[in-house]
């Protein structure tokens, strides 16, 4: 689920940022049906995150999930979700390559 940090600081550096982006992620543990125990969240530069769940979500909980998270604010900083992938990153071919689907 990528999201871009927007921040009300211009002067906010790029680690406080991704404290921001951090802490929202983990404010929204509770907004699906089903623990977010292995959410990971990754750092793809320029205010861009990329927050990942697994195993992946259903329709309803992912619209939960972009609705916490858009709604989360902190002091000077809030997310807007751009949009939501479904896929398993993890999947392995008849010769054991990595996709992507």
């Amino acid at each position: 689920m990528p999201f871009q940090v927007d921040t009300r600081d211009a002067s906010m550096t790029t680690e406080r940022r991704s404290l921001a982006a951090q802490q929202l992620w983990e404010r929204c543990p509770d907004s699906t049906s089903v623990p977010l125990h292995h959410a990971t969240l990754g750092d793809l530069g320029d205010g861009l995150f990329a927050g990942a769940v697994r195993p992946a979500l259903g329709e309803h909980d992912r619209m939960r999930l972009r609705g916490c998270l858009e709604d989360a604010t902190l002091d000077r900083a809030h997310l807007m979700v751009a949009g939501i992938g479904i896929g398993d990153a993890g999947a392995r071919d008849d010769r054991g390559m990595t996709t992507e689907t």
